[in-house]
């Protein structure tokens, strides 16, 4: 691999040196608006002008109010039971061990800038993309190569990790002595993975190499993700996070296909969810999306169908409702659009609670028949770059997803992402040069599987490892005895990336 970390100087700059020749870059080989506001942990809540839902879902006269939870609010009312002091102070307990552990995270690893833009803008062109869609009309597009100028500087594995840039929300969820409020703030968190999404339309990531892994160290967020692309065709990936607040971890086969007019976009697989300090085990699996009017009109993207969010532990879950758009015309957008409706059941499959708002910039719960406390908002890339669009619509989480920084910095394998030379060039604005990056890297993952075939060797991914899963879905991995499987962190990344000790029969993928 080439050195990319030679092309990041973040002490010097807050933008990537682009060299004066791509070529440069081989020389080595070592190894919504104005008015929206960031997600937060601070209990900040906002003005109900920001969400316009159908009447059906809410009443024109609604009122936003501050979000007061049984942890948070202050005891002034003398004939409070005892048991209600005892479960705040055990809250606070809790909030504060979480709190101090996430410190130790962030003191643990060295300190960093990060960049506030990608070190150039978007250089292809979308419009011999989708003369290409056109030829493949029906076919599952992510077994196609496709020209380079159909993606964005990022990569799948990229793109699973960025579904964490609202991770707080997990950490909310694992201060809650309440489970429906835990599990409540899961299906929050489910739904926040979709708001970027909104400004990423007519681009898809890159697809991973043969044992092309990423990794994501957070100090700042308190987490550490580590991905893997697990299997060829069909193309899954698998991923696991961890924090002191909790754990997630996902099997994914990803598909695309191309309708004539809309792509959808297929994510099939189960996602697992953990809360340190509490028994609850949750999971849920995420409805298709589609990209709609790719041929002609105005293009848009829309999440449609169920989410079922489950606390295997308690019997409680969350019905999640992404409603189709409504209202647009021919070639048009939806006038109606991106409205979620989410429902809290008891075990017993009485609805007790109701959420509503739009995936692309806030959910709030109706806390009484004419108020809605916000529970998340969402932070578009307006928010950090006004000229975004010229950046592929990356928010400033996504923004640094590529970049090596001090926390990278001769640690990571070099089967990592940011390593990967087509998506760098790419990344730079050397299209043509990246194009041609991505044809040799695709004949090295070619070659290197018919070795396999011909010395009878069976490919297998490096990190992760294929077990019963009882919450899979069977057809996603296939087996003979029909028990439901899917690939699990094995354990041993994180040691290998401290000793710097990784092993010693890794081969190069590009």
């Amino acid at each position: 691999p080439f050195d990319a970390m030679t092309h990041q100087k973040r002490q010097e700059t807050p933008f990537l040196s682009v060299p004066t020749s791509p070529v440069e870059l081989f020389r080595h080989n070592n190894g919504t608006v104005a008015s929206w506001r960031g997600s937060t942990l601070s209990e900040q809540f906002f003005d109900a002008e920001e969400i316009l839902l159908n009447d059906e879902d809410v009443d024109d006269d609604f009122q936003f109010v501050e979000e007061v939870n049984e942890e948070d609010s202050d005891d002034d009312d003398d004939d409070d039971d005892d048991d209600d002091d005892v479960d705040e102070e055990e809250e606070d307990d809790h909030r504060r061990s979480s709190s101090d552990t996430i410190e130790s995270i962030k003191n643990g690893y060295p300190k960093c800038t990060r960049r506030l833009k990608l070190p150039a803008p978007s250089a292809s062109d979308e419009v011999s993309a989708f003369s290409f869609i056109r030829k493949n009309v029906g076919k599952d597009l992510s077994t196609i190569s496709m020209p380079i100028s159909m993606n964005e500087p990022l990569n799948m594995l990229q793109r699973a990790c960025e579904e964490l840039e609202y991770s707080e929300l997990l950490d909310k969820a694992a201060g809650f002595s309440d489970s429906l409020d835990r599990l409540l703030y899961v299906a929050v968190f489910a739904v926040s993975g979709y708001a970027a999404s909104q400004y990423r339309m007519g681009r898809k990531p890159f697809n991973p190499m043969m044992n092309e892994t990423y990794e994501n160290v957070r100090p700042d967020k308190g987490f550490r993700f580590i991905a893997e692309k697990v299997c060829h065709n069909p193309l899954i990936i698998a991923a696991h996070t961890e924090s002191p607040n909790y754990k997630i971890w996902q099997c994914v086969k990803i598909r695309s296909k191309f309708w004539g007019k809309s792509m959808e976009f297929i994510n099939e697989g189960t996602y697992h969810v953990t809360l340190t300090g509490h028994d609850d085990y949750i999971t849920y699996s995420k409805p298709s999306s589609w990209l709609r009017n790719m041929i002609a009109g105005n293009k848009y993207l829309e999440h449609v169908g169920e989410m079922k969010v489950t606390n295997h532990t308690t019997g409680e879950y969350v019905i999640v409702t992404f409603k189709e758009g409504s209202g647009g015309y021919l070639f048009g957008s939806a006038k109606q659009c991106n409205e979620v409706i989410m429902h809290a059941y008891d075990p017993t499959g009485h609805k007790v609670r109701r959420v509503v708002g739009k995936w692309n910039e806030m959910l709030a719960e109706e806390v009484n028949p004419n108020q809605l406390s916000v529970l998340w908002t969402a932070s578009p890339p307006t928010t950090f770059n006004k000229d975004y669009a010229r950046y592929f619509g990356f928010t400033q989480f996504a923004t640094e997803l590529n970049e090596i920084t001090a926390i990278e910095r001769n640690k990571i394998p070099k089967t990592d992402t940011r390593y990967r030379p087509d998506q760098r060039l790419y990344e730079l604005g050397h299209v043509e040069e990246a194009d041609a990056e991505k044809l040799r890297i695709e004949q090295i993952q070619r070659e290197h599987r018919k070795q396999f075939e011909a010395m009878g060797i069976l490919w297998e991914p490096r990190w992760f490892k294929l077990q019963e899963d009882k919450y899979a879905d069977p057809t996603l991995i296939p087996t003979e005895d029909g028990i439901p499987v899917s690939w699990q962190y094995g354990g041993d990344y994180w040691q290998a990336r401290e000793t710097g000790q990784w092993p010693s029969d890794q081969f190069d993928i590009w």
